[in-house]
């Protein structure tokens, strides 16, 4: 390994390394590449094994963004950090997506037949965007009836036309009072 190399430097992440599945380089043993070269031709262009590189090589950063689906990840303040997606990756994700919608060359154009024996190529209606309605009417406070009034008559006068309640009276003691000739009850004074 090339942490080897470095020695008591790297001891720690040598550590750690030999935990991993090693791939075996396709040069030649005998004539010595770069490390950033090595890594390259082992994700080929098309990164076929689905390698995540981490690195704090720039060059090899910049050179790992041109081959879409590698993921880079790098140490920043302390923390490993995913970069976002390069426009490589961004690209052939796309592509991938409107080649699953618009389906083969042979489904096309089993489709076109199929429209035109048919006879519709119409495309289907699309509804509408649903339009934002009024507030739930159980929800709402009703509305408060407004007093009708009568431009001639006054507030005083409007009381007055209401039905109004009798007054009782009290009756008096049996001894106040006496029977009537005419068999009412008259009031002594």
């Amino acid at each position: 390994m090339e942490t080897q190399k470095f020695g008591a430097q790297l001891a720690g992440a040598t550590l750690i390394l030999k935990r991993f599945e090693q791939r075996r380089c396709n040069h030649s043993m005998g004539k010595s590449i770069s490390t950033s070269d090595c890594i390259l031709r082992l994700i080929g262009e098309q990164n076929e094994h689905h390698y995540i590189v981490a690195t704090q090589d720039d060059s090899l950063r910049t050179q790992l963004r041109k081959i879409p689906g590698v993921p880079i990840l790098l140490i920043t303040h302390n923390a490993i950090a995913l970069e976002k997606p390069s426009k490589a990756t961004k690209g052939a994700a796309q592509s991938v997506t409107t080649d699953k919608l618009l389906g083969s060359v042979v489904e096309q154009k089993t489709l076109s037949k199929l429209e035109a024996l048919a006879g519709t190529e119409e495309s289907p209606k699309r509804r509408g965007r649903r339009l934002p309605s009024g507030p739930n009417p159980l929800s709402c406070k009703a509305k408060k009836k407004k007093k009708r009034r009568d431009s001639g008559l006054s507030a005083k006068d409007e009381e007055g036309t209401k039905s109004r309640k009798r007054k009782r009276r009290k009756k008096r003691a049996a001894e106040e009072s006496a029977p009537s000739q005419d068999g009412g009850i008259e009031q002594l004074s």
